[in-house]
């Protein structure tokens, strides 16, 4: 999710707040001195904004992190002044309230950091501040390499194409807090040229490839502590499915879309009968929402325990109930810093 939320409200929006200011251009792209070209000048050159994409290494953390926060605190200096005296920090770059479209409110800052900085430290402190009473999250500033090689700039706005090569060996990205130098990772952004000169670049880490989390397999019993009211299909067979997901859609919070030879959809419990009837003639596998709580997990691979403690959501037979014990088979995601369960589903 971490990511996610940058490309949505960090990577993209504050290409929006900042977009107009010579001092943001050079605080996300300023090449050292020594790389910068004493020959560039004006031109009447009109400026093109293009998505970039490309395999990076990281080289070095910077003294910068962003957050993202939700809040229903309306007084921003309120929140400055709490962040500004959080041990560790130097100043606040920037900050300001943004709606990200779905009626939330969320708090936004790049956050300049003094030196020897315990970065984990920080933003836990940060986080623990009471005005942030939603989601949250922390990416941090790195340099990173340039290629150095012809790579392809597409502009979906314009409908255009270009090659690009980096004068510079060096730039820099917002990266997840877990990226450490060294690191291979895929980065994404925006990149704003006049002919050849970069005006303005921002990169957001979208993949650690070096940081790849392992997946593990457990089976195991858990008491069946819920049901919910979401129902589950998938049906086999020959048949029209333009005309099946139609028939799906008229039912309230419903659908279904064809996937590889099959039907799968999702609808609501007390449409059970009808899903039934609608397809007597096919092959129908009916499963309902339930919750199970999670505690202490044994990871054979690894030889080692895991704590949970945490409700998850399954999928489990329609004629399961409430107290059953039942088997399940959960995927246990691991990197070198994030435990988390990344998938759960019913052994029949």
């Amino acid at each position: 999710m971490e990511k996610d939320l940058f490309q949505k409200i960090i990577g993209i929006i504050i290409i929006v707040a900042l977009a107009g200011s010579m001092i943001a251009a050079a605080i996300i792209y300023m090449p050292e001195s020594s790389q910068i070209n004493p020959d560039i000048t004006p031109t009447d050159q009109p400026t093109f904004n293009y998505e970039i994409s490309f395999e990076t290494q990281v080289i070095q953390e910077l003294e910068s992190i962003r957050i993202a926060a939700e809040t229903s605190e309306i007084n921003k200096t309120k929140i400055d002044s709490e962040i500004q005296n959080v041990e560790g920090i130097s100043r606040i770059q920037f900050s300001e309230f943004r709606n990200v479209g779905d009626g939330n409110w969320f708090y936004f800052a790049e956050i300049t950091l003094r030196k020897n900085f315990d970065l984990e430290k920080i933003v836990e402190d940060i986080f623990k501040i009471n005005y942030f009473d939603g989601e949250k999250q922390a990416m941090k500033k790195v340099s990173i390499s340039t290629p150095q090689e012809n790579i392809d700039l597409n502009s979906s706005d314009l409908n255009m194409s270009r090659k690009f090569v980096f004068e510079y060996p060096t730039t820099f990205t917002i990266a997840s807090i877990e990226t450490l130098p060294g690191d291979k990772i895929i980065v994404e952004g925006t990149i704003s040229l006049k002919g050849n000169t970069i005006v303005f670049i921002e990169l957001v880490e979208i993949e650690n490839k070096t940081d790849l989390p392992e997946y593990y397999y457990v089976d195991k019993e858990f008491e069946l502590l819920e049901l919910g009211e979401e129902l589950f299909f998938e049906v086999k067979g020959d048949f029209n499915a333009d005309y099946y997901s139609e028939q799906i859609s008229l039912l309230e919070n419903s659908y279904a879309f064809p996937y590889n030879d099959s039907l799968i959809g999702q609808t609501n419990i007390e449409d059970k009968e009808f899903v039934k009837n609608l397809f007597e003639d096919f092959e129908l596998e009916l499963n309902r929402a339930g919750k199970i709580f999670v505690e202490d997990v044994f990871v054979e691979e690894l030889d080692e325990t895991f704590s949970f403690n945490d409700e998850i959501e399954i999928q489990i037979s329609d004629e399961k109930t409430v107290g059953e014990i039942i088997n399940v088979e959960l995927t246990i995601s691991k990197t070198r810093k994030t435990l988390g369960i990344a998938g759960s589903k019913e052994i029949k």
